[in-house]
């Protein structure tokens, strides 16, 4: 390859961030990428891309080039990299790819493409080459949505992010008046605390003792006053258990016996969903049901090799979403969303396997919608799915790097989500009431 490439006609690069400009900004930002490349035994070239989207343009940034870090890899070295192409793509993550920008250089390094249409979903990849024009690595492709920023109602709480990342920490409450989420870290003793969306007044609706402890999860019952949360006394102690919680009394019981017992999903007329695990391996979260109102013996729901997460029931009561890997894929880093049809047992698949990860599924109040967080433009953001037509529609857009968006739960109305956002490095988090764009 010799010179800049052409751009296409219907984009425009707005500008070019020279390498320093973004020097020690991108940390912990983006991803590493699995290459998918001519020659794959070689050391990656990609430690970071990611992509941030605005009203009508998208702003991408990269880090590429041969790194000491990458010697640590057991496979050969990678051939020196000259330049850098960045390609963009509308019609998909699979097809439609130009080249849009050329950058005879390595390191950090950036670019706005302007000129874009606003609520469109574009994907974009990076490849590297060498001096002799020949290609070295691709990365995966990302893809982001442009559209205005979320308009932010209130912001409250400080929740442990180690807990927060695979057990939604944040629910709805008396029909959308409040919002529940877990505040404190697991060192010190969390707690479970109602923030009144009216006054803006914060109460602890738990009292646990201080000291090492976990508290994963929460999930209101849509018909009553009850709120069920997983807790373990104990940093790496257990059991875990699920226990429920009455908002009017203050009482709380415990409903299952554990060992590893977490992710509590309300069904209908009391019944309450949840995944066991096991204290030693493999510790598979299978899902299983219980009376929370008469708890007996638990019922085992679906029982396989996925690593499943974040179960939400829809208004009907007929289909439980959860996030876990592929069958037969114990990566869960890598998961998308499922499906599961109560009456027959089936399972359907809703989104896409690797190379993105879509977790924390939650049905909208509806049932037309699914709200979940996923990593597909290179940083967790809020999207929803469309049930019916398969449609994404990105909810959040990151205000700066290194934000992520770790959980989003749809309010009873529908205009507001609840997100649970985080800084990456960060050992916390916060809460945000946003309005649904």
């Amino acid at each position: 390859m010799r010179g800049p490439i052409p751009k296409r006609r219907a984009y425009t690069l707005l500008a070019w961030v020279l390498p320093g400009v973004l020097a020690g900004t991108l940390t912990g930002c983006g991803q590493q990428f699995k290459a998918t490349a001519p020659d794959p035994g070689h050391r990656p070239t990609i430690a970071h891309f990611d992509t941030f989207a605005g009203a009508d343009s998208v702003l991408v940034v990269w880090d590429a080039g041969n790194y000491p870090a990458f010697d640590l890899d057991a496979r050969r070295p990678a051939p020196p990299v000259r330049s850098v192409v960045l390609l963009l793509s509308s019609a998909g993550p699979g097809s439609g790819f130009s080249r849009i920008v050329e950058h005879v250089r390595t390191g950090p390094d950036s670019a706005y493409v302007t000129g874009l249409q606003g609520g469109r979903s574009y994907f974009f990849q990076i490849e590297t080459y060498d001096s002799l024009g020949v290609r070295i690595d691709r990365s995966e492709a990302l893809e982001t949505q442009t559209g205005p920023p979320a308009q932010l109602l209130s912001t409250f709480g400080t929740v442990d992010r180690d807990g927060g990342l695979y057990y939604p920490p944040v629910a709805w409450a008396r029909g959308g008046e409040s919002v529940l989420y877990i505040q404190g870290m697991r060192s010190t003793g969390p707690n479970l605390f109602e923030h009144d969306l009216a006054t803006g007044v914060d109460r602890a609706v738990t009292a646990f003792p201080e000291g090492p402890a976990r508290l994963l999860g929460v999930a209101a019952r849509p018909d009553s006053d009850e709120v069920a949360f997983s807790y373990s006394p104990g940093e790496q102690g257990g059991p875990y258990t699920v226990r429920v919680l009455d908002l009017r009394s203050g009482m709380v019981r415990t409903v299952t016996e554990g060992p590893v017992d977490a992710d509590p999903a309300w069904g209908n007329g009391g019944q309450l969903f949840f995944t066991r695990g096991t204290n030693g391996p493999p510790n598979i979260p299978q899902i299983y049901a219980i009376n929370a109102g008469a708890p007996e013996a638990a019922t085992a729901v679906l029982v396989n090799d996925q690593y499943k997460y974040g179960l939400s029931l829809d208004p009907t009561g007929g289909r439980l979403a959860y996030s876990a890997s592929a069958p037969g894929d114990g990566d869960i880093l890598h998961q998308s969303l499922f499906a599961l049809t109560l009456a027959t047992g089936h399972v359907d698949r809703l989104t896409a396997a690797d190379p993105w990860n879509d977790q924390a599924p939650a049905w909208s109040a509806d049932g037309t919608e699914i709200d979940f967080v996923s990593d597909r433009s290179g940083h967790y953001e809020a999207w929803s799915l469309n049930v019916a037509g398969g449609s994404l529609t990105q909810r959040t857009r990151a205000r700066e790097r290194g934000v992520e968006c770790r959980a989003a739960r749809p309010s009873p109305d529908g205009g507001r989500l609840a997100v649970f956002e985080t800084t990456r490095g960060s050992s916390s988090g916060t809460v945000r009431v946003i309005r649904v764009p």
